[in-house]
């Protein structure tokens, strides 16, 4: 009866029952196709699965559910979860709830929506291959790698800009196009959703994750092009934009050394070896077809960020360990030589008095033992 029920009840009778259906639960169920349960245990028989259509069943009172899996099964159900885990399909909150308000947090919302909601769903959905899916595993288990995080490798990002002061920023480019990568790769589809929901210009994606970290320009730009303008840096203190004036042609051609020993380590990975120049009119040029070191010259002209003011800046202390300290690892571990990467790495901390190898990101670091192990685990995610 109406009078039975309170407020939020009433609700999601009004949306989930619009046929006005009336009666009991054996009555409700027959003929359906899948049964949600977030009620109390033992409410669901046998007898009421069997009267089904073949049904999915979410028998989720916890601890005891609606019906077993055991009599869900025998009775004819396709597929069965609980809340319980001790049982295949354990549908809990904290599959969901960690990597939502992660998520959210990183990307400073301030509320959490429907399209979140949905767009974990797909998320999570995604972490098991169509090749392993089976009655007993449609979700993966609460511990399953990813579970928390949907791991998005992003090659740049979609605003050039800069904090002029407290709460002000500078946008000094938008970019065209923006590509990501997904660990595992599965969750492409669902990791692109919501990327491109947030910033436009993330619709595209690469193949793994190791692509899209070696596309990073910054391995490439920064570490020349500060290490070559090392003396300018350090007397204009400021008065200086590295992306228009310190690319000169001999310059250039150290850009184009480094960035062939980069393709040369992509290659030894699987990954496609994209040259920086293309992959800078990708981004950056609204014309494919156009010039590339033309966009990439008109960039430094009418966009490009003023500075670095110092070379203890990031473009030194984040782009020397963390790309080319990669860059090198990788190298070493695949036998392809990395001369230029190697003395800038060494030039790089001799011009800070710094050794960067400790702090270097490294294929050991990573986890890796060799470089045969890091391809597998590409291959499998």
């Amino acid at each position: 009866p109406e009078g039975d029920i309170n407020p939020a009840q009433r609700e999601l009778a009004l949306t989930v029952n619009q046929s006005g259906l009336r009666g009991t639960l054996a009555e409700a169920v027959r003929g359906a196709d899948a049964f949600v349960g977030v009620s109390v245990g033992k409410v669901l028989t046998g007898g009421m699965v069997a009267s089904m259509n073949k049904p999915i069943i979410f028998a989720m009172a916890n601890p005891t559910p609606e019906i077993t899996p055991e009599e869900a099964l025998a009775a004819g159900a396709a597929v069965d979860g609980t809340g319980r885990s001790d049982y295949p399909n354990q549908i809990n909150n904290l599959l969901a709830f960690p990597g939502i308000f992660k998520g959210a947090l990183k990307c400073r919302a301030k509320a959490i929506t429907e399209e979140m909601k949905h767009a974990a769903a797909r998320a999570l959905a995604a972490l098991v291959p169509d090749s392993e899916l089976s009655p007993a595993e449609i979700i993966p288990d609460v511990f399953f790698p990813g579970v928390a995080d949907a791991v998005a490798e992003g090659e740049s990002p979609a605003f050039d800009a800069r904090i002029e002061g407290p709460g002000a920023v500078r946008i000094h480019f938008r970019n065209v196009r923006n590509a990501l990568a997904f660990l595992p790769r599965s969750g492409r589809d669902a990791g692109l959703e919501v990327a491109e929901r947030l910033v436009g210009t993330y619709r595209y994606s690469r193949e793994s994750v190791l692509e899209s970290a070696l596309n990073n320009p910054n391995l490439i730009l920064h570490t020349v092009g500060c290490v070559a303008s090392a003396a300018r840096i350090e007397r204009a203190q400021g008065a200086f934009r590295m992306y228009e004036e310190g690319f000169t042609p001999g310059v250039w051609r150290a850009v184009e050394r480094l960035d062939a020993e980069r393709m040369r380590v992509l290659s030894a990975f699987g990954c496609a070896p994209i040259p920086y120049l293309s992959a800078c009119q990708f981004r950056n040029g609204a014309d494919l077809s156009g010039d590339s070191l033309e966009t990439f010259r008109r960039y430094g002209r009418e966009n490009g960020p003023s500075g670095p003011s110092s070379l203890d800046s990031r473009y030194l202390t984040e782009d020397v360990p963390v790309g080319l300290g990669l860059l090198r690892s990788l190298g070493r571990a695949s036998g392809v030589a990395t001369p230029l990467a190697d003395a800038l790495f060494e030039l790089a901390g001799a011009l800070l008095g710094r050794d960067f190898q400790p702090e270097a990101r490294t294929l050991e670091r990573l986890g890796f033992e060799s470089a045969e192990a890091l391809r597998a685990f590409l291959r499998e995610n």
